[in-house]
């Protein structure tokens, strides 16, 4: 008996030690857990007080510039000029989105279908930001050590970069992107975002919006374009210098077809069609009208470059690793496209030391040598000089 009650009360206290421990345990979970939550809200303070105003002053201005553009800010067009040392206008780079801007019913649904599925397949299910791909964006952000590499951006965040912002990757753009789609998606209906960003998209080579890039590219509209001439030029907008269909028409093919099979994936297209337009061989006839001579190319290109400069890019022409060189092509890239973009929307003066009688007199110098060595030769011309100060 004696000995049952002492077995019994080692298991009492085994019990009540058992007990006290877990109550321990539980108090050191809580106390844990209570000082995440200070931890929490504090970072959250930080944060609020640290970029609460600045975010508070993105979202204002997002609404000022949503509110004040209206429709006709999505249409508008900036001439640039360029003058010889004279003062004398040598030529005007005009972006061509106002002489083709196409309403959306006007608007192929196989260039919707190529365009939503490419670049933003939610496109109809989010109010302007894509959250699930900013998380993406945000983890590759960590895993790049605070480079950012991945963009995230909807078809809405696009338009607000193309029109309201830059190209210039850095965190406090892509936030002010954010609020200013936010405020496009407020006021206006997808399908009217959709005729806007189709018609302000660059398709490199000075065109701006998919009917200015048809008539560039291929001399007809694009309501005469086929399914995979549609899918062709609907390849560059994504890297307008990568994809560019004159000089790396391979890289753009590639893209077309990725497109394609994207579309018959979705179902925009069928086995056949798809099959069809991948075969298809595209044949480029750009518009006489629309072929810059050298002046105008020579020009164009110190002007990026200039307004590259006066943006704070540092140029570099050695480097340590062939990682950051490649990191170095892609930031002079992204930059080099955005401003050569702006060139035909941005309104510039652009001043040169050009002296056009020389450079005549020079170019005739030119193409009469070219002549007599050509007719002796038996090749072919295309010589250009261009007179430096």
């Amino acid at each position: 008996m004696a000995k049952r009650r002492k077995r019994n009360n080692r298991k009492n206290n085994k019990n009540n030690n058992r007990y006290k421990n877990r109550n321990k345990n539980r108090k050191v979970i809580k106390k844990i857990l209570l000082g995440l939550f200070f931890v929490i809200i504090a970072a959250i303070l930080f944060i609020g007080v640290k970029y609460g105003v600045k975010l508070y002053e993105y979202d204002k201005k997002a609404k000022r510039l949503v509110k004040e553009g209206g429709e006709e800010i999505f249409k508008a067009n900036q001439t640039s000029i360029i003058y010889d040392a004279d003062g004398n206008v040598i030529t005007e780079l005009i972006g061509e989105r106002d002489s083709y801007y196409l309403d959306y019913k006007d608007i192929p649904y196989f260039v919707k279908a190529a365009l939503i599925t490419s670049e933003d397949r939610n496109f109809y299910s989010h109010s302007g930001v894509d959250y699930k791909a900013v998380t993406r964006a945000f983890l590759v952000l960590l895993q790049n050590k605070g480079e950012i590499t991945q963009g995230g951006s909807t078809i809405t965040q696009q338009l607000a970069r193309n029109v309201f912002l830059s190209h210039k990757v850095t965190m406090g753009r892509k936030i002010k992107e954010m609020f200013i789609a936010k405020e496009i998606e407020k006021k206006f209906s997808k399908d009217k975002i959709l005729e806007f960003y189709i018609n302000n998209i660059y398709f490199g080579n000075g065109y701006y919006g998919i009917e200015a890039a048809a008539r560039g590219y291929f001399s007809k509209s694009v309501t005469e374009l086929s399914l995979g001439e549609i899918a062709f030029i609907c390849a560059i907008p994504n890297n307008p210098t990568l994809y560019d269909p004159y000089t790396n028409s391979d890289e753009t093919t590639l893209r077309k077809n990725r497109i394609l099979k994207q579309m018959y994936e979705n179902y925009d297209i069928d086995k056949q069609m798809y099959e069809a337009a991948l075969y298809t061989t595209i044949v480029l006839y750009p518009s006489e009208n629309k072929t810059n001579n050298y002046i105008e190319t020579y020009v164009r290109y110190c002007a990026t470059i200039s307004l590259m400069s006066n943006s704070g890019f540092e140029f570099k022409y050695y480097f340590d690793s062939d990682e950051e060189k490649e990191k170095y092509e892609k930031e002079y890239e992204v930059l080099y496209n955005d401003i050569s973009a702006k060139l035909y929307t941005g309104g510039y003066k652009i001043y040169t030391s050009i002296d056009l009688n020389k450079q005549q007199e020079l170019q005739d110098i030119v193409e009469q040598s070219e002549f007599d060595l050509l007719h002796r030769n038996n090749l072919c011309r295309g010589w250009h000089l261009l007179a430096l100060d």
